[in-house]
């Protein structure tokens, strides 16, 4: 079984004296920084690997399914299960970022803003590179050619401010970095899904929804996004909002413009069908409307692969919300 605790780095079978593996430079005097329990060597992941656990889900169907022979273990199982080691993730108070298992590889990303690969039978470090960020989803891996021609693999995640990353999966080296949502209220919170040639990054501003409250701010413009991003070179292919730009809807208690309508962040990992050329996503609420609610909230969203374009919204519940309204009588904004 692996554990990770958001504590000191306990580590077993791994190097006596710790050893620089790292293929690029890390900052070692970064408090996010491992010190202790590196790998004895530098090793690459095999030309033909099967994943364990790769991004949100196994596939990227998103059904969240492992069936017997990846699990490796039976309900009989579970009993005699014993801990065979644990790490810990420096400054990290709350450990969200699901990791990925591929080719004997264990790669986690930290919410204090970091990502570690370790290796999963031991627990020692491979790498580590320090993000702008914290990150707070899944990571996924798959097929990268590198800059010097070599067959490799890529480890494609977004951060809590809206980068998107790919890193070299051998050793951390920062293939590209994208930064697909610029809002000061982004939040990434959403798992990335790889599929074929193309990265697709979902994109929240739940921060907007807990500051929107208040009686100076100008309520709200932040709108929740899809965006295709070209695997190998971090480029922008589309990106579509999940509302129309915001415009003024009235003034605020202090004279403030007030603007609509706003969020409808998409906060899970997209599912892909390969079928129908689509992906989908689930929506969350809107922050702010401008008359009427916005058709896109606490919706399913089919976009088309190639292109972006919304293709249907399905609506589960029309839905206006921010953080803090029901607890201010006069809902000022």
């Amino acid at each position: 079984m692996m554990l990770l605790a958001a504590a000191a780095a306990i580590v077993a079978g791994c190097a006596e004296e710790p050893v620089d593996i790292h293929a690029i430079p890390v900052d070692t005097s970064s408090p996010l920084f491992i010190a202790d329990g590196h790998c004895a060597e530098l090793t690459s992941l095999p030309e033909s690997l099967t994943p364990v656990w790769n991004g949100w889900g196994p596939t990227v169907i998103n059904n969240r399914f492992q069936d017997a022979a990846s699990g490796g273990i039976t309900v009989e199982d579970v009993p005699g299960l014993r801990l065979a080691w644990a790490y810990g993730l420096p400054n990290e108070h709350q450990a969200r970022g699901q990791p990925s298992v591929i080719g004997g590889r264990l790669i986690v990303g930290s919410q204090a803003g970091a990502v570690y690969a370790l290796d999963a039978k031991t627990g020692c470090t491979q790498w580590q590179f320090f993000t702008e960020a914290g990150v707070r989803s899944a990571n996924s891996v798959g097929p990268y050619e590198l800059p010097d021609g070599r067959s490799g693999y890529a480890v494609y995640f977004v951060d809590a401010i809206g980068y998107a990353y790919a890193l070299n999966a051998d050793t951390g080296e920062e293939l590209w970095r994208t930064r697909v949502e610029d809002h000061p209220n982004v939040r990434g919170t959403g798992a990335v899904t790889l599929y074929e040639d193309k990265v697709f990054v979902p994109m929240t501003g739940i921060s907007e929804a807990m500051s929107g409250i208040d009686s100076e701010y100008q309520c709200c413009t932040f709108r929740g996004s899809m965006t295709a991003l070209d695997a190998v070179t971090g480029e922008v292919i589309w990106k579509t909002y999940t509302l129309p730009e915001p415009t003024e809807r009235g003034t605020g208690p202090q004279g403030q413009p007030l603007y609509g309508p706003a969020g409808v962040g998409i906060w899970n990992a997209p599912t892909v069908d390969a079928e129908r050329g689509r992906i989908y996503s689930g929506t969350g609420p809107a922050y702010a409307d401008s008359g009427d609610v916005p058709p896109t909230t606490d919706a399913v969203v089919a976009f088309d692969m190639d292109t972006g374009e919304i293709e249907w919204i399905t609506q589960y519940t029309s839905d206006v919300w921010l953080f803090g309204c029901d607890e201010d009588p006069e809902h000022p904004n």
